[in-house]
C-alpha cells in the first residue's frame, strides 16, 4: 500500500538499518509484512549478514548474534520481529 512505502521512504530517510540472514524466519516475515513495493525501497537499508565476507564482517564488528536486528540513527537498538507500527514509533516515521 502506499501508506507502507512512504512508511519505507522515511525509515530510509531516517537511516534506520535492518541487518538479518536469508534463513531468518523473522526476517522473512518483515519483508513480508512491509510488501513487495515498500521492500524495494526499504532493502537499500537491509544488511544480509551472510550475503558476503564484507557484510559478514560489517555484522560480526557490530556484533550482531541475533536476527532481524534494527539500528536506528540515534544508536537505538532493537533485536527481534518489529512490526511495522513499532518500527514508525520508534523512528519518528508517521
Amino acid at each position: 500500500t502506499a501508506a507502507k512505502v512512504q512508511l519505507a521512504q522515511c525509515l530510509v530517510n531516517k537511516e534506520v538499518m535492518m541487518y538479518g540472514t536469508k534463513w531468518c524466519g523473522y526476517c522473512t516475515k518483515e519483508k513480508e509484512e512491509f510488501g513487495p513495493k515498500a521492500w524495494e525501497v526499504f532493502k537499500s537499508n537491509y544488511v544480509d549478514c551472510e550475503a558476503s565476507e564484507e557484510k559478514y564482517n560489517l555484522c560480526k564488528a557490530k556484533n550482531i548474534q541475533t536476527v532481524p536486528f534494527f539500528e536506528f540513527k540515534d544508536g537505538t537498538i532493537r533485536i527481534g520481529y518489529l512490526p511495522l507500527e513499532d518500527l514508525a514509533k520508534l523512528s519518528g516515521c508517521k
